[in-house]
């Protein structure tokens, strides 16, 4: 009897570790145990089916890893590094376009000269030439303050003439350059007149004209 009741216990005793273990090493719900054979097996079915979602599951069967491989995961990586990439380009361009504005300026800089010899053509497009002599002449001084300069060429103007000759308004489309040469000019022609009877009826109606005066540097400041 003593030997039964000792075998009995300890026959509890080592069932009881059992219990334990199972109760405290139970495997978490994602993993899978897999044996040597079906390993092999999975093993074979990734090797022939490498790259495809049959292979990526058997491989990780394989392993006996809990992690499936997760495509569409790879798929948004993938998708998020070309977003990634597009938006570099973009940056690219945009700094390029950046330049390209800034070199665009300095060019316009750099033309204003021929800019400005342009917008003198529209001008002179725009309006009728009289180069006719006029039949009372304004008296031109040639101020001392200028002497200097040393300026001698054409002006090039936008005078408005009355219907009796008188020229009224003068606009500087093409100075000298010199305040005090360009105040004479005007003086002068403000108080010229022309023969309204030598200008067409239809371009005298309009009143604007283009005009070229030419400055003399007199001899003494040569």
């Amino acid at each position: 009897d003593s030997t039964l009741v000792t075998a009995g216990k300890d026959s509890i005793k080592t069932a009881s570790p059992v219990k334990d273990s199972l109760a405290i090493k139970s495997p978490p719900v994602d993993t899978v145990y897999v044996d040597s054979t079906m390993i092999y097996v999975f093993q074979r079915l990734a090797e022939k089916y490498i790259g495809t979602d049959i292979g990526d599951e058997a491989q990780r069967l394989a392993s006996g890893s809990a992690q499936a491989a997760n495509r569409q995961l790879q798929q948004q990586q993938a998708l998020l590094q070309q977003q990634q990439q597009q938006q570099r380009l973009a940056a690219q361009a945009d700094s390029l376009n950046k330049k390209d504005t800034v070199t665009t300026a300095q060019v316009d800089t750099l033309t204003q000269s021929q800019l400005d010899e342009e917008r003198l053509k529209e001008e002179i497009d725009t309006w009728p030439l009289i180069d006719d002599v006029p039949s009372v002449t304004g008296e031109f001084v040639y101020p001392v303050e200028a002497s200097t300069s040393k300026f001698e060429g054409r002006i090039v103007l936008r005078i408005k003439i009355e219907f009796d000759g008188k020229v009224s308004e003068v606009f500087f489309l093409k100075g000298s350059k010199n305040t005090a040469i360009d105040r004479e000019v005007e003086k002068a022609l403000l108080e010229t007149y022309f023969d309204t009877l030598k200008i067409e009826p239809l371009k005298l109606s309009g009143k604007y004209f283009i005009y070229n005066y030419e400055v003399k540097l007199p001899e003494v400041y040569r």
